[in-house]
């Protein structure tokens, strides 16, 4: 499995196994993730493939756990590796509605998180949330003094190469004007 041609880029160990670490490597021709034993007694396992983008940044706890990782299909994505982890940004999910929201950096026993917020019409804000309380501390925004109005809706479009492949890209015009494709 291992050759020139197919290396794996270590991220993090496995908070599970610690025989184990999670790295990045080839599938498909796509940047994913894997799983690979250090005791070399097994074969790598693939964790997680998207078909059409590469994986992203990780997201790694204080502790170097890997909790998920980032992607874009042209809005942020995260597959999680935490089933705590992932059932936490749900519930961030339903206390700031229709933005894109991540959980960033925690307190040891991970009961408080710093959350950032965004959206194609919103700058970042970024909140304390406290998971026991199930509440939400606004600590402020990117550019408060931002004219929201200036904000367009981000679309995802893609437009053929020369050879015919797509090209995956993001066109946002000014308000009220119309795109010119």
């Amino acid at each position: 499995v291992f050759s020139r041609d197919n290396h794996f880029d270590p991220i993090a160990i496995s908070g599970e196994e610690a025989n184990k670490a999670y790295a990045y490597g080839s599938s498909e021709g796509r940047k994913a993730l894997w799983l690979i034993d250090l005791t070399d007694k097994e074969d790598p396992s693939l964790v997680f493939a998207h078909p059409a983008v590469d994986e992203g940044r990780p997201l790694i706890a204080r502790d170097g756990r890997l909790l998920g990782i980032h992607y874009d299909t042209g809005y942020p994505m995260m597959y999680y590796t935490d089933e705590r982890i992932e059932a936490l940004n749900r519930s961030v999910k339903e206390l700031v509605p229709g933005k894109y929201s991540s959980l960033g950096e925690s307190t040891r026993d991970e009961n408080v998180f710093i959350v950032r917020s965004y959206s194609d019409l919103e700058p970042s804000s970024f909140r304390v949330f406290d998971v026991g309380r199930h509440s939400m501390l606004s600590l402020g925004s990117a550019y408060p003094d931002r004219d929201a109005s200036t904000f367009a809706p981000m679309r995802s479009i893609s437009y053929p190469a020369r050879d015919g492949t797509p090209i995956p890209a993001f066109l946002s015009t000014p308000p009220g004007k119309a795109a010119d494709l």
